[in-house]
């Protein structure tokens, strides 16, 4: 009996030795081997693309690209968008006169677009409103303001609020003169009706701009803070520099 017992459990811890000796099955050899979950990854968010009003409108836009392109020599595909915003012209001339040339004075709607090339160079680009005229506008001598007039803080305050108030481009703006003069009151020399000024000399600068064939009148500060299109001046002050 003893003898039974014995061999009996022999046969039992040598079953056991086999069983844990076997090889794993291949599903259990590929789930040990899976590699743990990972957390996704974002993608990398794109540049942002210009967005037009409708397809037709980008369609013009990219036909303008391919034009503009061919007139200054380059491939179709070498100019990129840079900006592209609404503007009004003074004259048929897009902002952009030529010597010797006459234009109808009338106020038109167009863009004014610029283009970058691979090197960094831009393309000015003046447009009707249809983007189906267009010229590639280089800054011109008469244009500019004269050199003494570049740095100064109030002739640029005065083409800004002619700009912003006006609707004219910036680029059609010539600086016509700029005198120094005191004004006698805070309201620059230009008071409306009904309106409160204090009667303290404040020196200025008597602006005049000129866009096509419109002469502007505007009184600034000293520090270019404050800019006012003048129509009617209530009085011409004397000349601080004189």
């Amino acid at each position: 009996m003893k003898k039974f017992e014995f061999v009996f459990g022999m046969t039992i811890v040598m079953a056991l030795l086999v069983a844990c000796g076997q090889p794993t099955t291949d599903s259990q050899a590929r789930l040990t081997e899976s590699p743990l979950p990972t957390a996704p990854v974002s993608p990398i968010s794109p540049l942002p693309v210009p967005q037009f009003e409708s397809e037709a409108a980008e369609q013009a836009m990219s036909e303008l690209r391919v034009q503009v392109a061919e007139q200054a020599g380059l491939p179709a595909t070498a100019l990129t968008l840079v900006s592209a915003e609404q503007v009004t012209w003074p004259d048929m001339s897009l902002g952009c006169p030529q010597p010797d040339m006459m234009y109808a004075q009338v106020l038109t709607p167009g863009w004014q677009i610029v283009f970058a090339d691979a090197e960094g160079r831009e393309y000015n680009v003046h447009t009707t409103e249809s983007r189906e005229h267009f010229v590639i506008c280089e800054p011109s001598v008469e244009s500019a303001a004269p050199s003494p007039y570049r740095d100064n803080p109030a002739v640029e305050a005065a083409i800004k609020t002619l700009v912003e108030q006006e609707g004219v481009a910036e680029e059609s703006i010539t600086v016509e003169d700029v005198i120094a003069v005191e004004w006698p009151n805070s309201c620059l020399g230009c008071e409306k009706p009904d309106q409160y000024c204090l009667m303290v000399i404040t020196p200025g600068y008597r602006i005049t701009l000129k866009s096509g064939t419109e002469t502007y009148a505007l009184h600034t500060d000293r520090t270019g803070r404050r800019a006012i299109i003048c129509t009617l001046p209530s009085f011409t002050p004397p000349r601080s520099d004189s």
